[in-house]
């Protein structure tokens, strides 16, 4: 069963929050994914791995029946574009009532994963905590020609290219994309999402504390 520090019972064919114990795995997983990517070419491993202790709280992932991570993503609030931006290394022109604002990152699933639907149950139950939590608008990078655009799209999503790219992790390959959902957008797509994930929710129940997304 993976381990996991926040208390949760987390463990073979289940979603959940990932812990301190979970921490080489989702680096593994997601240096990986990083490597193989079309759309970027990765600069700094480094600046990829988890640490196991920033963000606690807001890292979800899902193991399959044999115990092994096979996906995760990232979820953390930010309260002004500023933060934004140095969350994202990119501009982000949006106005004060965007904000808070829930950035999803970090997301990575493993191969022959891909059309389980557990990387947009992961989604789903993150952009519902930042809701929960007073989000108004949901951001994040995406590349163009990248796979979740699709699904991204269909949920109502928007997309804005950036004025400036500082990203040190990577080099794009594809064009940088902005995706944003704002005011009433956002909860519409958690509706959506819920459609959606309904059959992946049963084949990957979520088990153990809810997201508590850091600030």
């Amino acid at each position: 069963m993976s381990g996991s520090d926040t208390g949760g019972d987390v463990g073979r064919g289940t979603v959940g929050l990932a812990g301190a114990a979970d921490a080489p795995a989702i680096s593994a997983l997601l240096l990986a994914q990083y490597r193989a990517a079309r759309e970027f070419r990765l600069l700094r491993p480094d600046l990829i791995v988890w640490d196991g202790v920033q963000g606690a709280g807001g890292v979800a992932a899902g193991w399959d029946a044999t115990g092994r991570l096979v996906a995760t993503m990232r979820g953390r609030l930010v309260g002004s574009a500023a933060a934004a931006e140095r969350l994202l290394d990119v501009s982000v022109a949006l106005p004060a009532d965007c904000f808070p604002a829930v950035i999803l990152s970090r997301a990575a699933t493993a191969p022959g994963f891909s059309r389980t639907g557990i990387n947009s149950l992961l989604r789903w139950h993150l952009l519902r905590a930042a809701v929960g939590q007073g989000a108004r608008s949901a951001l994040g990078l995406v590349y163009e020609a990248a796979p979740r655009l699709t699904l991204m799209t269909a949920i109502g999503y928007r997309f804005a290219t950036p004025a400036r790219v500082w990203d040190p992790e990577v080099a794009p390959v594809a064009p940088p994309l902005l995706a944003s959902l704002r005011g009433d957008e956002l909860p519409a797509a958690v509706a959506a999402l819920e459609d959606r994930v309904r059959e992946a929710a049963v084949a990957w129940p979520w088990r153990g504390a809810p997201p508590v997304l850091p600030a």
